[in-house]
């Protein structure tokens, strides 16, 4: 199931999605974190590049949007490995943030929230994007390739 929620109280600006997954948190969070996975279940992402194959606290590079033809510098500002958080900035501007939250040890509940109200349209790009996810943390292949 995915949900959208509104967060009144910490960041009334702040809207998310989110759905359950039956697949372990550590599988999630690494397909969040590894770039080479990016354009599989990222919608919005045509293709990125960064000094490293992972991201953590600082890394910079490029992402190119499907919608656009050109290159865009993007920043992680936030990177909490202990709580599986991580959030970065596109040409600047503050964009998604991205949250696995464990419920057990076979299942998770992955989010994706948008910083600005105005941008609560992109939450239906994050919403396809968490079925992406999904079907890709439960493929064969994936199952045997990252960890359990």
């Amino acid at each position: 199931m995915t949900s959208l929620s509104l967060h009144p109280h910490t960041n009334p600006m702040k809207l998310s999605t989110s759905k359950t997954i039956n697949a372990p948190a550590e599988r999630l969070w690494h397909l969040l974190t590894h770039l080479n996975y990016w354009t599989k279940w990222g919608t919005s992402i045509a293709k990125v590049s960064a000094d490293s194959d992972t991201i953590s606290l600082g890394t910079c590079g490029l992402i190119t949007p499907r919608v656009l033809p050109i290159a865009l510098p993007f920043h992680v500002h936030i990177f909490e490995p202990d709580h599986y958080h991580w959030a970065w900035q596109v040409q600047g501007f503050e964009a998604t943030s991205h949250t696995v939250t464990p419920l057990s040890a076979h299942s998770c509940e992955v989010s994706f929230a948008v910083p600005h109200r105005h941008l609560a349209p992109y939450l239906l790009i994050c919403k396809r994007a968490l079925t992406n996810l999904e079907q890709l943390a439960t493929s064969p292949e994936v199952i045997r390739s990252t960890p359990p």
